[in-house]
């Protein structure tokens, strides 16, 4: 231990390390004399002193202490937003396959790390890497991240609660292989590092290593989003999308944002390097400081990209979850009743909502369409063949099987009548048309994911491609609408005309799907629809009084799991059970992962 380590040592806990591990509490002028006899003791030696060095987290630069007032903040599409004495090292530039989920500080606090649902790492300042999930990630994503208490390794977790440990993060086991349910929501790492908790979305607390149990949340009347545990190890804080918050062991309690968080939920904890206090940040970037937590600057009227997700402070390890949410749309002009206000309409999985909706209009003057967006990574996307249309027999045909409607959370229809369509159509190791290069594609992946794009640029037939659904061309493509919208090259208007029914199909930059469905939209309107909610591909799917999205919820308690439909719009022509029955169109399933 060199000199400086001592100085750091005595400034963070007023503790020096004696002899064989044993600590002292030295008063007054003897602070100084054992500084010196550290250093002394360093320098006869070679510089390796004979004080075993304290367990607890070391800062990776011993030249200052690192600062410690002040957090960062971090969206799902990688931006990092710095408050108080945070300095920002960089946000992730580009597009993701997945959904940024966690960050966690360096011990220095000079750099941090970001970890996205399918387990890639981006370092920053004077993080390094240590490797990722990559091809060993199992068909859960990843929910959570924590570091070592060196700042040379970090740990990972999957929703099944599959652990992987990269630099000097030793994986003490986990609950992985075990399905639990509701899932793992998160991970936190003991101050010495030799071991960690697991909490899952219903408040359960698993301890690994040297983590001791404490307790877990019971009356959980919202799904857990991630937990921080005191310093010394000895107990952890819980805290629900809703913003109550559980304290176990040595944590104190110091409130909860019950109050404020209906509308705008928590997704994340931080807890200052005392203990004595912690931060609350939500979903839209506002963060809630409690105990001796800093109330640093906040968001002021300039709109925050993306979601916000993550929360970490200043040298402490990020112990957060996303809760995957789209963010509220302004309206058009003055908002009617729920306009552009998103509501959890399916699910939920593993107690979180997978699937939520809303009204918009278009323009002014409009009625009012539907939107619904959908969190990948929670969901599997099965591609059904009609009983009339794609020719061929296909393994997924007609409806969807009581069997599986237990699972079912949504349906909605395909694209134009194959012969219509100027693209393929494929599924599960058959073809129906020859898929078409340039053509606007819905592709389904083997995990059950599901993206647009353009086919031969976006995607080429590969074995971990199952299902494409091809419609004309991309309506929206880099975020920029196509450069016809002229209602003739969209499709034949039945009994004529330019507007009618229309619905579409878009991901956002998270990877996330979007889709939307009016009434007498033009298709420049609906372009602008699935703009407005963030879509940055897009394709057209039918249009006319064909058209059906439905949700499903099941009621609970029924021997039989019975599932109940909701239209997304109240004026759509079918019954929300049509693909429960046989269908001689083809069309899309949405079941929980």
């Amino acid at each position: 231990m060199t000199a400086a380590d001592v100085a750091w040592t005595a400034e963070r806990s007023g503790r020096l390390p004696g002899p064989a591990g044993r600590r002292y509490r030295p008063a007054g002028a003897s602070v100084l004399l054992w500084m010196l006899a550290a250093a002394l003791l360093a320098s006869c030696s070679g510089g390796h002193s004979k004080v075993r060095e304290p367990p607890a987290r070391r800062p990776t630069d011993t030249t200052a202490a690192p600062p410690r007032r002040g957090y960062w903040l971090m969206s799902d599409n990688g931006q990092i937003f710095p408050f108080g004495a945070a300095v920002g090292y960089g946000s992730h530039v580009g597009s993701l396959n997945r959904a940024l989920v966690c960050m966690s500080s360096t011990p220095s606090g000079r750099g941090y790390w970001l970890v996205a649902a399918d387990g890639g790492i981006f370092a920053f300042g004077d993080a390094h890497y240590y490797g990722s999930a990559g091809a060993a990630l199992p068909s859960r994503p990843i929910v959570g991240m924590t570091t070592t208490p060196t700042g040379r390794g970090y740990w990972l977790v999957t929703a099944n609660g599959t652990v992987f440990g990269f630099g000097d993060g030793h994986a003490y086991s986990s609950i992985g292989g075990r399905s639990p349910n509701p899932p793992v929501v998160g991970i936190a790492a003991t101050p010495r590092g030799r071991g960690y908790w697991l909490v899952g979305a219903d408040g359960g607390v698993s301890g690994f290593g040297d983590a001791r149990y404490y307790g877990s949340a019971r009356s959980v009347r919202a799904p857990i989003v991630g937990m921080a545990p005191s310093p010394s190890g000895n107990g952890y804080r819980v805290v629900a999308a809703d913003g109550r918050v559980f304290v176990f062991g040595d944590a104190r309690f110091y409130g909860s944002a019950l109050a404020s968080a209906a509308a705008r939920p928590i997704v994340a904890i931080g807890t200052t390097p005392t203990g004595n206090g912690y931060w609350l940040a939500r979903a839209d970037g506002s963060v809630l400081a409690f105990g001796d937590a800093p109330r640093e600057s906040a968001f002021k009227g300039s709109k925050r990209p993306g979601t916000i997700v993550g929360l970490a402070g200043l040298g402490e390890p990020g112990i957060c979850h996303v809760t995957a949410r789209p963010a509220d749309i302004a309206p058009p002009s003055q908002a009617i009743a729920g306009e552009g206000r998103w509501i959890a309409s399916a699910g939920p999985v593993g107690g979180e909502p997978a699937i939520y909706t809303t009204i918009l209009r278009a323009r002014a003057g409009l009625p009012t369409a539907g939107l619904a967006w959908i969190d990948t990574n929670r969901v599997v996307f099965r591609l059904y063949a009609g009983a009339r249309q794609p020719p061929g027999t296909f393994l997924y045909s007609g409806a969807v099987q009581p069997a599986l409607q237990p699972g079912l959370l949504a349906t909605f229809n395909g694209g134009f009548m194959v012969n219509a369509s100027e693209g393929g159509w494929f599924a599960y190791g058959q073809t129906g048309i020859p898929l078409r290069d340039d053509a606007a594609s819905l592709i389904i992946r083997g995990d059950g994911t599901a993206f647009v794009g353009e086919w031969g640029r976006d995607a080429t037939a590969s074995a971990h491609l199952v299902a494409v659904r091809q419609n004309l061309r991309l309506l929206v493509d880099g975020g920029n609408v196509a450069s016809d919208l002229s209602p003739q090259s969209w499709g034949a208007v039945f009994g004529g005309g330019t507007t009618t029914w229309r619905s579409g199909i878009g991901m956002d930059a998270k990877g996330h799907l979007i889709y939307a469905v009016g009434a007498s939209l033009l298709p420049a309107d609906l372009a602008h629809l699935l703009l407005a909610a963030g879509s940055v591909r897009a394709m057209q799917l039918d249009i006319n009084r064909v058209v059906s999205f439905s949700t499903f919820t099941r009621t609970i308690g029924s021997p039989s799991q019975t599932i109940v439909g909701t239209n997304l719009l109240p004026t759509m022509n079918f019954d929300p059970t049509r693909y429960l029955h046989p269908s001689g169109r083809d069309f899309i399933a949405v079941f929980a992962k």
